[in-house]
């Protein structure tokens, strides 16, 4: 459990970081998720058959199961994902909505 502490604590952390990130950087980033996911997905579907194991002991009906577990055509799926997201325009800084004022103030809307 103090693994995933560790962990939480680090992507608050990085939270700030990526708030100033370029689209660039966002970008590579999601790209270094995507390759994570593929160089780790035998680590992570074994992790996940003991999460199942566990997980079927406490809900015997396996109501949940299926949202449970991860397999390769999963983790196949969120890098795939993950390449949509990369793929998409960045909405930061896009002005949705502008406005003048009778005083010649400029309203803008814009995304953050």
């Amino acid at each position: 459990m103090s693994y995933i502490l560790n962990l939480a604590k680090k992507l608050n952390e990085a939270q700030t970081d990526i708030t100033y990130a370029t689209t660039q950087q966002k970008n590579e980033l999601l790209l270094c998720m995507a390759q994570e996911l593929l160089a780790h997905k035998n680590e992570i579907i074994l992790a996940n058959k003991k999460d199942m194991l566990c997980a079927s002991q406490q809900d015997p009906a396996g109501v949940m199961l299926d949202r449970l577990m991860i397999d390769e055509n999963r983790i196949l799926s969120m890098i795939n994902g993950i390449h949509k997201v990369i793929n998409l325009p960045d909405p930061i800084g896009e002005i949705i909505y502008t406005k003048t004022l009778p005083n010649h103030l400029q309203l803008k809307k814009q995304r953050v």
